[in-house]
């Protein structure tokens, strides 16, 4: 028994060919779409960066407290990362 070949969601789902769909995602994105990946990514390096760099200057306890101090900074960095997602997302879709 063999496993059927993997297709496109556009060729399944919308019954286009894989080509129409690759053509068209390479004629659609604006320079806009460029500059705010760029933001987004210079912003949620900068919280990784704050969060970790805080949380591993404020270690206490030896070898047990690193390992909290590193929970704490990956917990804190999904969270504020997924919050400044939105906003920015909100932001650059919907606001301007």
């Amino acid at each position: 028994m063999h496993r059927p070949r993997r297709r496109a969601v556009c060729t399944i789902e919308l019954g286009m060919p894989s080509s129409f769909y690759i053509i068209r995602s390479m004629q659609r994105p604006e320079l806009w779409d460029l500059y705010s990946g760029i933001i987004k990514t210079a912003v949620f390096a900068h919280i990784l960066i704050t969060i970790a760099c805080y949380q591993g200057l404020n270690v206490e306890g030896g070898a047990e407290g690193v390992g909290r101090a590193t929970t704490s900074a990956v917990v804190y960095s999904i969270l504020w990362i997924i919050i400044a997602d939105a906003i920015l997302t909100g932001l650059f879709f919907f606001a301007l």
